[in-house]
């Protein structure tokens, strides 16, 4: 893709940073797919496709200023949970914090399990279930961050 294409998305999406509403549309998240669609776009067809959709979609948005409407931010959270969606899983990236959340909820569970188990304390169980977890899981987070592979 032309770097100018980017650019221009960038500053479109600064322009809706600043409009009534523009919390709900996720707009960092947005700009981080801008530049991971890009940069697979040469050797993906399906991102090239997306790109293209995603850049007229951005295009509609800020011709409609304020006024967007509650169908608006419905068909962007769509629009940008599909596009994640392809990115997890044809090209392997992750969302932010992914594994913490993962190994977190495992860690509690399995805290849980042993804590009746072996200690016959479900409170003892809990917080050491939950610390091996949040350790295993920022762990992972940041393997993957240096892999590059972070949505």
């Amino acid at each position: 893709m032309e770097a100018q294409r980017v650019d221009r998305l960038q500053a479109i999406i600064e322009e809706l940073a600043n409009t009534k509403g523009a919390k709900k549309l996720a707009l960092e998240q947005t700009a981080r797919i801008i530049h991971r669609l890009d940069s697979f776009s040469s050797e993906c067809k399906e991102c090239n496709q997306f790109f293209i959709q995603l850049e007229e979609h951005i295009a509609q948005l800020a011709g409609r200023g304020d006024q967007l409407t509650k169908h608006d931010v419905k068909e962007h959270t769509q629009l940008i949970n599909h596009l994640t969606s392809h990115l997890k899983e044809r090209h392997n990236l992750v969302p932010k914090g992914y594994y913490i959340g993962m190994y977190m909820a495992f860690g509690v569970s399995f805290g849980l399990l042993f804590g009746m188990l072996l200690f016959d304390n479900i409170a003892l169980g809990l917080p050491i279930g939950m610390g091996i977890g949040l350790a295993m899981g920022s762990g992972m987070d940041e393997k993957v961050k240096k892999e590059g592979r972070v949505l």
